[in-house]
């Protein structure tokens, strides 16, 4: 017996020996034609369950038991590489356009581009972070079709520019596009304030096959923001740094002191000429225009360049972003953290208050998804952003339209400085009407800040839970997610005309110091704190849906329910704080059916009931429909065998029902009244006090949302192994039952009218 335990164990040795032997350890680098390639899958082929993802520099270590491990990773062609015999490896791995434009992102889910028969314009997030802009709506100007944009303002913070989708659909009322980032809607601030980095890709929804999932708010286009999310493998950790200079496009320029009196003093001739006055004295001599042409006297007949003394060259813009990804198959994690400071165009005077330009901003984001089971996933994501805005109060309207203005920059106002370093000032500036404002410079030294913070947060959970045991390819999903965005103001300041501070008129003749823009000043005033009350704009939204997804040979069959409820307040003064932060309701139902045979011929149908509580009774709800129709020409035999080149030619048609909710937060169908009082005799009594309401505008229980018609016929070609692409569409919008106020009721009515 001693002997056949002893030979087992000889056995046992000699096997566990031969398989330490094989184990055997193997390092490498992968890159593709830009150099590292991190975040690749290695993948043992003779273990599959044995794996690493290369680092930040693309190399990898891993201990193998086969001799040939696969190399993988999204975008680019899997790869397979020999070891056998050696221990260190060199790969290059080539992009694999194909995988890249395999899915895009649309409504509640995604779909393969070559089965898409809807108006869908995409970007990934690796192009837009190749754009400096601090606002994200920037990045995407120009680089997706049907996205417009305009950006009104360039002062830091809010530069983020106004856009559209395939233009503006309606003459009156908002025609913002909704914005959905993983689903949950979002304002025109926190998409602004989004931080490029946490960005994964975007999707421009244009047509009524992929809008009308969204019923009344799907009329002006829906952008979908997809976030970057964990993925298996080591912890990746990420720095960037960025350091940037903003220029204006073009710096103002005007005219000199000498060229600007002459000019004010012809008009004034041609003027007089109209209606001659014996008395006639023009503002300035010969003699001052001539000491404004040779600047000999800079302190009586000053000549100021208002955009070289206001204006930098560069405003500096500072970023940086740090990030932690990483995970197992059991949980995955994206963490990342974003400063950004952006400076203004303006050059900073500030003596005791700070008056700059500037805007800072903190951005965090979470997103940790756990497999519980096989079969149920969750998500839980915690994310926002935390701002700072500071504003001078220089001017009461603004120092770069003040910039144009004579009362304010003529070239010949004032001297900045007198000999003593003292504010200048003149008598022209004192004595014109509406130019008596105090030194500009010092009022961007003395006049203080107006700054605000923001504080935005959101927290998003989500479940899927596999149904196969019902039927192969069902799911549900749930989502909780709540919104919170808080703002309030800190302002210091001095008045803004500048009566805070001292000026003087220096005579050069005499060398006399005269007061300024006011007699009898000493002494620079004390500022006053100003905290105004602030608000809360806050969302909640619960979404359940049922997804199906399944192929029969070659019938593929999609299918979505979706039960969508969202509730939301905000700071509203119309109608006199009528509806000041009362919760705005929307709820709705939704379904989407598609097919395709082959992924060659393709048919969908969509559509939404749903609606708001700003409607009446028996108006709120509403049915939107769509269907679209594809048609993968290259997929057909002749093509596949006789022009191989062609990868692509899709013809693609839609036609649909969308809706725009365009009360802006009112009940439109609801008399308005307004309170008042007054004083009137009553039997022998005096007069009395009383109180008092008044009709105001009239109620419409007819009222409904905007609504408009979509056509959509495109056009979408690949060729050369996707090295051209192209997609052509034409479209055409047709909205009608715009809420607009009546023009043609007389004021003799004496009401005022509703929408």
């Amino acid at each position: 017996m001693r002997k056949y335990i002893y030979i087992l164990s000889v056995f046992l040795f000699m096997l566990s020996f031969s398989a330490m032997a094989q184990r055997r350890e193997i390092t490498g680098q992968v890159s593709d034609k830009d150099g590292g390639l991190p975040g690749v899958s290695v993948i043992d082929k003779t273990n599959p369950k044995n794996g690493t993802l290369t680092d930040a520099n693309g190399r990898f270590k891993l201990f193998v038991e086969g001799n040939i491990v696969t190399l993988k990773m999204v975008g680019y062609t899997t790869k397979d590489v020999s070891v056998q015999g050696i221990s260190n490896v060199t790969a290059t791995l080539s992009e694999n356009q194909t995988d890249l434009d395999e899915v895009v992102v649309v409504g509640f889910g995604e779909k393969k581009k070559i089965t898409l028969t809807g108006a869908v314009s995409a970007i990934s997030g690796k192009d837009i972070k190749q754009s400096p802009s601090p606002s994200l709506q920037n990045t995407l100007a120009g680089r997706v079709t049907g996205f417009s944009s305009q950006q009104r303002s360039g002062q830091p913070g809010r530069d983020g520019a106004s856009f559209n989708v395939r233009g503006v659909g309606s003459y009156v009322g908002n025609n913002n596009p909704l914005i959905l980032v993983d689903d949950i809607e979002f304002t025109y601030d926190q998409f602004s304030s989004l931080n490029a980095n946490e960005v994964e890709s975007v999707s421009i929804l244009k047509d009524a096959s992929t809008t009308s999932i969204y019923g009344i708010k799907g009329a002006n286009g829906v952008i979908l923001v997809t976030t970057v999310r964990g993925k298996v493998g080591k912890p990746q950790i990420t720095f960037q740094a960025e350091y940037g200079l903003n220029q204006l496009t073009r710096r103002p320029e005007y005219l000199d002191a000498y060229q600007s009196a002459s000019i004010i003093n012809q008009g004034e001739v041609n003027t007089n000429a109209l209606n001659p006055n014996p008395s006639f004295v023009r503002t300035f001599s010969d003699q001052d225009l001539e000491l404004y042409r040779n600047a000999t006297d800079p302190y009586g007949h000053p000549n100021n360049d208002w955009t070289d003394i206001l204006l930098k060259k560069f405003a500096p813009q500072i970023r940086g972003n740090f990030d932690i990804t990483g995970g197992t198959e059991k949980a995955k994690y994206f963490v990342s953290v974003g400063y950004l400071n952006q400076g203004g165009q303006l050059k900073d005077y500030s003596a005791d208050l700070n008056s700059e330009f500037y805007y800072k901003r903190y951005n965090y984001r979470s997103n940790v998804d756990v497999k519980l089971t096989k079969t149920l996933d969750v998500k839980f994501d915690l994310f926002g952003n935390v701002d700072e805005l500071n504003t001078n109060n220089a001017s009461a309207n603004s120092l770069f339209s003040d910039l144009g203005r004579t009362a304010e920059t003529a070239a010949f106002n004032y001297p900045i400085y007198n000999p003593d370093g003292s504010l200048g000032y003149s008598l022209w500036q004192r004595n014109s009407s509406g130019r008596n404002n105090n030194n500009l410079i010092g009022r961007l030294m003395y006049n203080g800040y107006s700054r605000t913070y923001s504080n935005n947060i959101n927290l998003a959970s989500s479940a899927v839970q596999k149904l196969d045991f019902i039927t192969k390819g069902l799911s549900i999903k749930g989502t909780l997610a709540y919104r919170n965005l808080y703002a309030y103001s800190r302002n210091l300041q001095r008045p803004t005309s500048g009566t805070g501070f001292i000026s003087y008129i220096y005579d050069p003749v005499t060398g006399a110091y005269n007061f300024g823009q006011r007699d009898n000043v000493y002494r620079i005033s004390i500022p006053t704190l100003n905290a105004p009350a602030s608000s809360t704009n806050s969302s909640l939204t619960l979404q359940a849906i049922l997804n199906y997804n399944r192929s029969f040979g070659d019938h593929n069959v999609t299918g979505l329910v979706l039960f969508n409820q969202n509730s939301k307040s905000f700071q509203n003064t119309a109608d006199g704080n009528r509806y000041n932060f009362i919760p705005e309701n929307f709820r709705g139902y939704t379904a989407r059916l598609g097919y395709d045979y082959k992924q060659k011929y393709i048919l969908e149908a969509s559509g939404a009931y749903n609606g708001t509580d700003r409607f009446a009774v028996g108006k709120r709800l509403g049915f939107f429909p769509a269907g679209s129709v594809g048609w993968n020409i290259a997929e057909e035999k002749i093509f596949k065998e006789n022009l191989k080149f062609i990868d692509l030619f899709k013809a693609r048609a839609s036609y649909g029902l969308v809706g725009a909710d365009g009360t802006g937060g009112t009940y439109a169908y609801l008399q308005s009244y307004t309170a008042g009082s007054g004083t009137g005799l009553f039997g022998l009594a005096t007069n009395n006090a009383y109180g008092l309401a008044t009709e105001g505008t009239l109620g419409n229980d007819q009222v409904t949302w905007e609504k408009e018609k979509k056509l959509d016929i495109g056009l979408d070609i690949a060729l050369f192994k996707r090295k051209f692409t192209a997609s052509f569409d034409y479209f055409n919008n047709n909205r009608y039952d715009i809420l607009t106020t009546r023009g043609t009721v007389s004021a003799v009515f004496g009401q005022n009218l509703p929408p």
